[in-house]
């Protein structure tokens, strides 16, 4: 499945079962983020290694099984993520 693996960056992002847009970029403005980036890495048969960088680091790992059910999409079972927090200034 090397067609998934590469660098990204996310210039949409669409949720739900009817799949309408969800406002990112207002969402997101001044949280200090830069563009979200998403790397996917083949580790085995159907299964991935995924960092997304949104304003923290997220890693984890991806399954994707095709099923009738979901056709044409996959479906994704994902691992517990590990977040790296970004770091913030505090106050005194």
């Amino acid at each position: 499945m090397t067609q998934f693996e590469g660098n990204w960056t996310l210039q949409t992002l669409n949720v739900g079962p009817d799949l309408r847009e969800w406002p990112m970029a207002t969402k997101l403005v001044g949280k200090g983020s830069s563009p979200i980036t998403l790397k996917v890495d083949a580790a085995a048969d159907g299964q991935f290694n995924i960092h997304i960088k949104v304003v923290n680091d997220i890693t984890g790992k991806v399954t994707s099984e095709a099923t009738a059910a979901m056709a044409p999409f996959s479906k994704f079972s994902c691992s517990a993520p590990a977040v790296h927090l970004a770091a913030s200034a505090k106050s005194a």
